[in-house]
């Protein structure tokens, strides 16, 4: 990279209406229309940040009944309540630097820590066997 060439990172926002519905334990569900793995990358699991309603929001993404929601707890509910079945705005983008973004060296080396936490891990349980 140069100095006139910025570091450019893919804008990986999505934006969408959503019906939302808010079950019995306060929980709202916010269907996500779009297979995250696809849009973001493969993972575990996936942390994003936007906003549902024009209100702030932080989770990640869980699979309910064969679809994708965000599940947003009752105590976001405080401030912020959809309507069980209103039609909302939703914002959200990946929650942090995706790997996909980082330097090669950096990536390099966090792979690498990902590897010698593998193996501390698998040792310390063959020694527990032991």
């Amino acid at each position: 990279m140069t100095r006139d060439q910025p570091n450019m990172v893919p804008d990986r926002s999505q934006r969408f209406a959503a019906t939302v519905t808010v079950d019995r334990q306060g929980r709202t569900q916010v269907p996500v229309p779009f297979e995250p793995d696809v849009v973001c990358g493969a993972k575990p699991r996936h942390h994003v940040t936007g906003s549902v309603a024009g209100c702030g929001v932080r989770g990640a993404l869980d699979v309910v009944d064969g679809g994708t929601v965000l599940i947003l707890g009752p105590a976001w509910n405080c401030g912020c309540v959809p309507a069980d079945g209103r039609t909302v705005e939703v914002e959200h983008a990946p929650e942090g630097p995706q790997r996909a973004d980082l330097a090669p060296d950096v990536a390099a080396a966090l792979e690498h820590l990902r590897t010698l936490t593998d193996a501390t891990a698998t040792n310390r349980v063959a020694s527990e066997g032991q």
